[in-house]
């Protein structure tokens, strides 16, 4: 292997590791609501399945710091492979190839992953848990959970996009490679360039809807606040991507590597300030004042990026 290709070889590794960490620590936030029944809303048991009555805070800060920045830094990886594999596969084949690799795994977590997974979240808020009272609460539901496996419809439809605009223009790649090429030579410009982006994206919908609000349409799920942010951070790893993981800003002897320290400092600088305003709209988002709403909102961007670099 490559030494780039090792690097996010070892990235792939260290995000499931969180992934299964975060998820297994949301049963110990002294922040989680009490359950409440599983067929009344709001249906807290699909973020909370089990609530255990052990809490830590320090979960809490671990669990926001990775909501800050672990989703965002998925879709900006699935961005970074995205240009080379339409350059080597074409459209046609990528989308086939990504319906496989995302679309099928999605289908089957729905219909079979998320009804095994979420029965505990039913027998602990029930005296009587049976299957059958289990299906009956289910069925009666007004959506279709989908569980922790809601972004990857929204994954499949931005690579879609990708595809897309790939197929009704080829040269698009030569221009996200231009791109790439000025994010390696002004690496400092380039967090504030995405930054202002994420935040034309992010902020309007934040503030609308509040960084919380959840919508559910069958089994796909949707954090109102964010689509425009993972679409913006998955084209920014698209254009390095297509510049080459080998050379740039990702380079293993590149600006991100050579200044990590600086970086992981700005990662935790942007997150407790982003904490710091987030708390003054606690502890509802719709009665908090404009101003609080305001500024937690332009936090969130910053601190996204910057953790994602950490």
């Amino acid at each position: 292997m490559t030494r780039p290709s090792l690097a996010l070889s070892n990235l792939r590794a260290v995000v499931i590791v969180i992934v299964l960490a975060f998820h297994s620590f949301l049963a110990y936030l002294s922040s989680a609501p009490q359950p409440t029944r599983f067929d009344k809303p709001p249906f807290t048991w699909e973020s909370f399945p089990v609530v255990d009555a052990h809490r830590w805070l320090g979960f809490d800060i671990f669990c926001a710091w990775q909501d800050v920045s672990l989703m965002a830094m998925m879709f900006f990886l699935s961005g970074l492979l995205a240009g080379p594999s339409l350059a080597r596969k074409g459209a046609g084949t990528y989308v086939l190839d990504r319906l496989k690799r995302i679309g099928l795994p999605f289908v089957f977590a729905a219909l079979i992953l998320s009804p095994l997974a979420l029965y505990p979240a039913y027998a602990m808020r029930t005296p009587d848990p049976s299957l059958g009272g289990y299906w009956n609460a289910w069925f009666s539901l007004p959506y279709w959970p989908d569980g922790p496996q809601w972004f990857l419809w929204q994954l499949l439809a931005i690579n879609g996009l990708a595809a897309l605009l790939y197929a009704a223009g080829p040269g698009m790649l030569r221009d996200f490679r231009r791109f790439g090429a000025w994010a390696s030579a002004h690496p400092l410009l380039y967090y504030a360039v995405l930054s202002g982006i994420c935040i034309l994206g992010y902020t309007p919908l934040a503030i609308a809807y509040s960084p919380f609000e959840w919508g559910e349409f069958g089994p796909f799920g949707l954090q109102f606040c964010r689509p425009l942010l993972y679409i913006a951070l998955f084209f920014a790893g698209f254009g390095l991507g297509s510049y080459g993981l080998d050379r740039g800003l990702l380079s293993c002897d590149g600006p991100l590597a050579k200044h990590w320290l600086a970086w992981t400092i700005a990662a935790f600088v942007t997150f407790f300030i982003w904490a710091g305003l987030t708390s003054l709209t606690f502890p509802d988002w719709a009665s908090a004042s404009l101003a609080a709403q305001i500024a937690a909102s332009l936090a969130y961007p910053p601190a996204c990026i910057a953790g994602g670099t950490s």
